[in-house]
């Protein structure tokens, strides 16, 4: 099976994720922000429960665009190192191509 990678989709696709995780920080911070006001505003016998159980969620959920980026930076990394190894590949075969001629 031969898989071809296009190096600009992977760029355009790494800049897009970085774009979308930090919108995606900005909503949980939003979030956040809101579930601190609902819990001044919100007394009744669940509203303990109900926010701690909020608060707990989104304490996970705030990793997520971390990891997101982690995963995008080795995207990245991979991206790059191929790219330079194509390159690498290509100057050799065009100086052997001159050497021969």
């Amino acid at each position: 099976m031969k898989i071809k990678i296009d190096s600009n989709e992977v760029e355009y696709h790494t800049k897009k994720i970085d774009d979308l995780s930090l919108e995606l920080y900005n909503e949980i911070k939003g979030c956040i922000t809101e579930l601190e006001s609902l819990k001044s505003n919100y007394n009744s016998t669940e509203s303990t429960y109900v926010i701690q159980t909020c608060e707990s969620y989104f304490d996970h959920l705030k990793v997520l665009p971390f990891t997101i980026n982690e995963l995008n930076d080795s995207t990245k990394k991979a991206n790059k190192t191929y790219t330079e190894q194509d390159s690498n590949f290509l100057n050799d075969i065009q100086k052997k191509e001159i050497e021969e001629n």
